[in-house]
């Protein structure tokens, strides 16, 4: 008869006991010692990290890294695409910063996307993807172009707004108060 003495994959004891079946049919233990469990022979995970220059997006585009390079190089930038504020009415360049936060996989995997809707055309003006730092901000406040700079922005009471466009007509506003518009309404 051969004896198969397993150990724990996190602490090493030999101290394992059967708990129960992984859904694929593995059994599953549980270490005395540590009391993690694990499953015999595990395997790795299966979302490899590509070799990627900006591994922020790699959580937000998944396993259509290519393709949407592809598509990416076709589009045209954002700001060809904006229609030009009308220098005679001041609501056109009237502006909603707002960020959003969401992951992939797992919560641990996070990523913050901050937007700049413009309230009048609810254009797109500006975005930024990253953590929810004020240096983020700052690139958001960068990503405006300067025409749409000139208006009010409304922001929520984030602290980083206020470091970083404290020079401008800014308005904080709480989510659902009637005047946070498209922003309040992504989330």
């Amino acid at each position: 008869m051969v004896t198969i003495t397993l150990s724990c994959p996190h602490c090493g004891s030999e101290a394992l006991v059967r708990d129960g079946h992984a859904p694929n049919g593995k059994q599953k233990y549980r270490c005395h010692a540590c009391g993690r469990r694990s499953r015999e022979n595990p395997t790795p995970n299966a979302y490899p990290q590509p070799a990627w220059p900006h591994p922020h997006l790699w959580g937000l585009l998944g396993n259509c890294v290519q393709l949407d390079q592809k598509k990416g190089a076709q589009l045209p930038p954002l700001r060809t695409t904006l229609l030009a504020p009308d220098p005679e009415d001041p609501t056109s360049t009237t502006l909603e910063l707002d960020e959003l936060w969401s992951f992939v996989l797992k919560k641990a995997n996070d990523s913050w996307m901050w937007i700049a809707l413009c309230r009048k055309t609810r254009q797109v003006v500006g975005y930024a993807i990253g953590d929810r730092s004020k240096r983020m901000c700052q690139r958001l406040w960068e990503s405006i172009p300067d025409l749409y700079r000139q208006g009010h922005c409304f922001t929520d009471f984030w602290a980083a707004y206020k470091a970083v466009i404290a020079f401008r007509a800014t308005h904080s506003c709480r989510k659902r108060d009637g005047r946070n518009g498209p922003c309040g309404a992504l989330e």
